[in-house]
């Protein structure tokens, strides 16, 4: 156990990341909300005990495949920060080779955001499971960028999900 500030933080056995990402703080890049903390602790020389970590779950993950829609995809995340006001979550976009400007036009707007850059279109389907492999929720949700979101609508969903699951 390790004090941080006014926090205690319980260290974990983290598996070997190389073959998710290139380096393990990289799952700790912005866009995670403010409610998470990285602390990393080195000396570790077994890769299976990489460093410690507090990580608060997030409820949601949305991940968000863009490929030429900067203005579709604009308004969604729009729509998607005003629902994750009342949601712990993340969003991430995984933007497959856009020639329309994409992530230049939007990264500004949503610093918040997590942007994958693909060198190339590596089509829909495995673009959404780069997205997964990098979501920390609880649940996650693929979204299309063509989609805009009522403010209510991730805290309902999650909502129901919650009674549903103690059902069964």
């Amino acid at each position: 156990m390790v004090r941080f500030g006014h926090q205690v933080i319980y260290p974990l056995l983290i598996a070997n990341l190389e073959g998710l990402v290139e380096e393990p703080q990289d799952l700790f890049r912005s866009g995670m909300g403010s409610g998470n903390q990285c602390v990393f602790e080195h000396g570790y020389k077994d890769s299976y005990l990489r460093s410690s970590y507090r990580l608060t779950i997030l409820q949601l993950s949305v991940v968000i495949v863009n490929y030429n829609v900067k203005h579709f995809l604009e308004q969604c995340l729009y729509s998607v920060n005003a629902a994750l006001k009342q949601v712990d979550g993340e969003v991430i976009v995984v933007d497959n080779d856009s020639r329309d400007g994409s992530l230049e036009y939007l990264q500004p707007i949503f610093p918040d955001v997590r942007f994958i850059a693909n060198k190339e279109n590596v089509g829909f389907a495995r673009a959404c499971n780069q997205g997964l492999k990098l979501s920390a929720g609880d649940h996650v949700l693929f979204l299309n960028p063509d989609t805009i979101i009522p403010e209510d609508c991730l805290k309902k969903c999650l909502d129901f999900m919650a009674t549903r699951s103690e059902e069964h």
